[in-house]
């Protein structure tokens, strides 16, 4: 957009330039030497100096809940809070921010897909992790949550040689190959360990800190609350 604009700007300020009517003894001399300077070649010589392509609206949609921001930074006022596979309009801004095509705004790129996410169904038991309680204990084992991109932890399972697909549940669970991703002490669970969790069973994809406080038992489900 940036880019278009100013060259917008130059094409104009050519324009004028070369169109100005001109008076007294340089006139004629002027017309005659306007016909080795054609606008058309003016142009084209600008298109070579912008030789990279415009940007290009793109159509994307967003991954989990995300902060709308009037700058590209994290420091900056939140807009508003956008759902899970909110349909947007934007532009690459850099490589970590997209802005709005109405110029509305900015998401940051860990947060869009070129696709919907797969939001599936299931019917949580009774004993069980929520928003609201933050913490829980079952089957011996502390359970919390977080929200953090999964592009990262996806790939990294992806390139372990685990198949599956990202997908989110109804319910804001985050799944791999239908199982809710969940972080823990990688010396006792490593990665692609499935075992049963309050929401379900779960699929060991990601580590933390957190089990250097809670023990090596403990759980980190992740979430899009």
């Amino acid at each position: 957009m940036k880019k278009l604009k100013v060259l917008l700007c130059i094409a104009v300020a050519l324009v004028g330039f070369f169109r100005t009517p001109l008076y007294g003894a340089r006139a004629e001399e002027i017309k005659q030497e306007e016909k080795h300077i054609p606008l058309a070649g003016v142009c084209k010589h600008l298109m070579v100096i912008f030789e990279s392509p415009l940007e290009k609206e793109k159509v994307g949609y967003t991954t989990t809940k995300v902060n709308l921001r009037q700058e590209p930074t994290t420091n900056s006022e939140i807009i508003k809070t956008l759902s899970i596979n909110t349909k947007i309009k934007y532009y690459d801004y850099d490589d970590k921010w997209i802005e709005l095509v109405d110029g509305k705004g900015y998401i940051s790129k860990d947060y869009i897909s070129d696709t919907k996410t797969k939001i599936k169904t299931f019917t949580l038991p009774k004993n069980h992790l929520t928003k609201y309680n933050g913490v829980c204990y079952y089957n011996g084992k502390r359970e919390s949550y977080y929200n953090l991109p999964m592009s990262q932890v996806i790939k990294y399972m992806h390139d372990l040689g685990f198949e599956g697909e990202y997908s989110i549940r109804a319910d804001g669970v985050k799944l791999f190959n239908g199982y809710v991703i969940v972080a823990a002490d990688l010396s006792v669970y490593p990665k692609g360990t499935i075992l049963e969790c309050s929401l379900g069973k779960a699929i060991v994809c990601d580590t933390g800190s957190f089990t250097r406080v809670y023990g090596s038992s403990a759980l980190d489900v992740a979430v899009a609350w």
